[in-house]
């Protein structure tokens, strides 16, 4: 019997395991125990490591058996986990994207509001060619996992002949991004405020496109919306469409239920 924890940011569902149950067979584990159809059903599985010294480190393992650098929804729902069990209001977790600390703004059992530090991003405006569709301009991001971020004006989110989860689905999995790449819809809506959508690798990986829902967002915070509007395509637009920094503000709907 393995003990396990289920909890989800956003929508995006994890389940926590500690890392010596594991026994090396992270993979398999992910595989079983993610499936919807059969077992408890997640996106992943967040191992976590309890080292002599005290440290936390995480690893990341999607729904297919395949390891990813890190989640940042998976890292908030630990964060969540942790300050239900041990109390804790401030927590740093390694993960095999760079170290990761969160912080508890808000609890109210089981829901958690967790801020986290993303780190710096690494922005690359780039046009990417797709079979069928042609070129489509964005931005290539990285805060630990691959990004690409691309602007849309209709308000269903459809771009370049597509819908969004089409267009989602054929870059998630495009060959251009070897180990697959979430991809984030973001419609500019006012001078302070945008609307974007989420197509993430591993829900393509288990062929379940999937939206995690529209959120209405104020500041470049989070990692949909790490192509942050300073720096993203700044090139083309300045501050896209006029934005400038705005106040920061929470996100709808990002709170982490364990």
């Amino acid at each position: 019997m393995i003990p396990f924890v289920k909890a989800h940011a956003c929508g995006n569902d994890f389940l926590i395991i500690e890392e010596p149950l594991a026994q090396r067979r992270h993979a398999d584990l992910a595989r079983k125990l993610c499936a919807r159809n059969t077992s408890v059903g997640a996106d992943g599985i967040e191992f976590l490591e309890r080292k002599a010294s005290g440290d936390l480190f995480l690893r990341l393992f999607n729904a297919d058996g395949s390891e990813a650098e890190l989640s940042g929804n998976g890292t908030r729902c630990v964060a969540a986990w942790l300050a239900r069990s041990k109390g804790r209001q401030d927590v740093a977790l390694g993960t095999h994207g760079g170290l990761r600390t969160c912080h508890v703004v808000e609890a109210a059992d089981p829901l958690y509001l967790i801020e986290s530090e993303m780190g710096v991003p690494r922005v690359m405006p780039r046009t990417i060619e797709l079979p069928g569709v042609g070129n489509v301009p964005g931005a290539m991001v990285n805060v630990g996992n691959p990004h690409f971020v691309l602007f849309v004006e209709t308000e269903d989110f459809s771009a370049h002949g597509h819908t969004w989860q089409e267009l989602g689905a054929q870059i998630s999995t495009s060959p251009l991004f070897s180990h697959g790449t979430n991809v984030e819809f973001v419609r500019v809506l006012s001078p302070s405020e945008i609307a974007f959508r989420i197509c993430t690798e591993d829900i393509y990986q288990q062929g379940m496109p999937q939206l995690i829902e529209e959120f209405r967002k104020r500041t470049p915070r989070h990692e949909a919306l790490i192509a942050d509007l300073e720096t993203a395509l700044a090139a083309n637009v300045k501050f896209f469409h006029g934005i400038e920094k705005p106040p920061p503000a929470q996100p709808d709907g990002s709170s982490c239920g364990t």
